[in-house]
């Protein structure tokens, strides 16, 4: 901008009036066509042209889906200390202590029968389809290598079965249920289920972590155990006197009616 006396805006006459001069003593063949363009138009011009590309980029980019390729396939991992990874322990943990009330539970009362035997079979099964769902997890889950979350798919995989874990997990999966078809319908042969008790550990110490009350998790933590073992008491204790003289024995069994 020029400054004569007064402020004046700088118009097509102003940019004419002072190209004007450049064009004396010039035949036509001498004439610059670059003389004709104001720079700040051509500035304009090349940011005009910079923001279409930009523009057209993006599109490209929203059209393919965040610049990846529509052929790229999706690797799914799981955080090793992710919510996902945390609520999904919860539902492990329900089955583990499935196993734990219920198999000896029934071992010492006789519970399978035909009339019971469907019902039992659908709830033992669905909590091993949740211990093999969760093997399949332990190929996704990520792990720390020198501090830096590793979510290779090969990687992953690796790791996990070279950990004392996968062959816990094995362990635990081992299908003894075949010898039902040869000795019956013992719940004890299911006993290799109860080594997953790993992740009701790793989920109490998780939850006593991430919550306000860590003392009222230790104290529920502490009766359920009190409970589990007075349980297995009773159930160990109705097995072996099931088999002793005392129960077996008519006159007892007499006696006692009697003075009932």
């Amino acid at each position: 901008m020029t400054y004569t006396g007064h402020h004046q805006r700088r118009g097509p006459l102003q940019f004419l009036r002072n190209k004007l001069p450049c064009f004396k003593g010039r035949n036509d063949t001498d004439i610059d066509v670059n003389n004709f363009v104001d720079p700040e138009v051509t500035i304009i011009r090349e940011d005009a042209d910079n923001l279409s590309d930009i523009s057209s980029g993006a599109h490209k980019t929203r059209r393919h889906g965040g610049g990846s390729s529509p052929c790229q396939p999706c690797e799914l991992w799981f955080e090793p200390a992710g919510r996902t990874t945390y609520w999904w322990n919860f539902t492990v943990c329900c089955a583990v202590l499935y196993n734990y009330w219920i198999i000896i539970y029934r071992h010492a009362f006789d519970e399978i029968n035909e009339t019971t035997m469907k019902r039992w079979f659908i709830l033992d099964y669905t909590m091993d389809l949740i211990y093999l769902l969760d093997i399949c997890k332990g190929f996704r889950t990520a792990f720390l290598e020198e501090g830096v979350l590793q979510t290779n798919t090969i990687k992953m995989r690796v790791h996990y079965m070279n950990s004392m874990l996968f062959y816990i997990d094995c362990l635990c999966m081992l299908p003894l249920d075949f010898l039902y078809l040869s000795i019956g319908f013992k719940s004890l042969l299911r006993c290799f289920r109860l080594i997953k008790i790993y992740k009701l550990w790793k989920f109490l110490d998780q939850t006593e972590r991430h919550t306000n009350y860590p003392n009222l998790i230790r104290t529920v933590s502490m009766l359920h155990y009190l409970l589990m073992i007075f349980h297995w008491n009773a159930s160990l204790f109705f097995t072996v006197m099931a088999d002793s003289s005392a129960f077996q024995n008519e006159n007892f069994d007499k006696a006692t009616s009697s003075g009932e």
